[in-house]
């Protein structure tokens, strides 16, 4: 065992360094979501840190439902982010308001015959 040769020492040194270095990195991700909806806005606020550097900051702020996904990957992580707002209440709400703009469109044609 005296006499290694200097391949022998450098290849046992890089065995027994191999597994530490494989496993030296921490991936730490922080992914925060916020959802609010108040007198017909809906809000949406998606933050992802990686590591301590922020990968993403989206802010969304609309009266329409809210339908957003996103996709961080790097090397060693993947992290899916999706909100969606459109419930069936919303749903409903678009269908009540396209009917109100058909029926108005109806007055004013009634309106005009009703005048002539």
């Amino acid at each position: 065992m005296k006499n290694l040769s200097s391949l022998n020492k450098i290849l046992i040194l890089v065995i027994i360094l191999l597994p530490l270095q494989s496993h030296a990195g921490t991936t730490v991700i922080n992914n925060s979501v916020s959802v609010t909806s108040n007198d017909g806005v809906n809000a949406t606020h998606v933050k992802t840190i990686h590591n301590g550097e922020v990968v993403e900051d989206t802010t969304i702020s609309t009266s329409s439902p809210i339908n957003y996904h996103s996709e961080y990957v790097d090397s060693s992580t993947e992290t899916y982010t999706s909100v969606n707002t459109q419930t069936e209440n919303a749903e409903l709400v678009d269908k009540l308001n396209s009917l109100i703009a058909e029926l108005n469109k109806i007055l004013a044609y009634y309106e005009k015959l009703l005048a002539k």
